[in-house]
């Protein structure tokens, strides 16, 4: 993939999304979610980041989006992922897992029209996801040694991603979803039980309503 220079970034937001564990609501009952202190080794976070695309310092031109997505992709990819390889915080260079391409759209440079793509940035930050907030990733990103430009007449906005606003979380539809400006935490509704004290590994995933079945077992008991 070719590296490039000149790129302005105009958004950069930080997703934090817990893998592992999943939706499905099946039958029982009873209780809320429990802490997730000792599951963080399995999130995984997620960097949402726009910016003006430029290939040698030119700008790409918008007509260009028709020769193939896939080559915008390893062309915005490419430079991203060498700045974040070489940048000075080894946390979160050796973190670095994937970038993907979510969004192009028509932007004007000096009158001229060009692409802005938003990428999707993935790092496993360990145990450690609070190292990964976004300006901790940009400070690391403006301090690589593989150069990025920023026009310093561009507005560089930075927005946490509240992943439970914007439904982009994977706890269960019988949950609550808990965002703390950075993470978040499922948590099962009254009257279901946590699938993780049935052996997940994660809270919120899987809630499991306990009526009637477990009623039932119990009343026979008792009989």
């Amino acid at each position: 993939m070719q590296a490039m220079s000149g790129t302005i970034f105009d958004e950069f937001a930080v997703l934090v999304v817990v893998v592992g564990g999943g939706d499905d609501d099946g039958g029982g009952g009873g209780g809320g979610g429990a802490s997730t202190a000792s599951f963080l080794h399995l999130v995984a976070v997620w960097i949402k980041l726009s910016m003006n695309l430029y290939v040698e310092g030119q700008l790409v031109m918008w007509e260009q989006r028709n020769n193939s997505e896939a080559a915008i992709s390893a062309a915005a990819c490419s430079q991203l992922t060498a700045a974040i390889l070489r940048g000075p915080n080894p946390i979160i260079a050796t973190a670095f897992v994937d970038c993907d391409l979510l969004d192009l759209e028509k932007i004007r440079v000096d009158n001229e029209e060009g692409i802005r793509v938003t990428l999707l940035l993935k790092f496993d930050p360990g145990n450690n996801p609070k190292a990964f907030q976004e300006a901790e990733v940009r400070r690391h990103i403006e301090s690589s040694p593989f150069n990025i430009d920023f026009d310093a007449d561009e507005t560089i906005s930075i927005n946490n991603f509240d992943v439970c606003k914007e439904n982009k979380h994977d706890c269960s539809p019988s949950a609550n979803c808990n965002w703390d400006g950075v993470t978040y935490t499922c948590e099962c509704n009254r009257f279901f039980t946590d699938g993780v004290v049935m052996g997940k590994l994660l809270p919120g995933r899987e809630c499991y309503r306990e009526f009637p079945s477990r009623l039932l077992i119990e009343s026979s008991t008792l009989q």
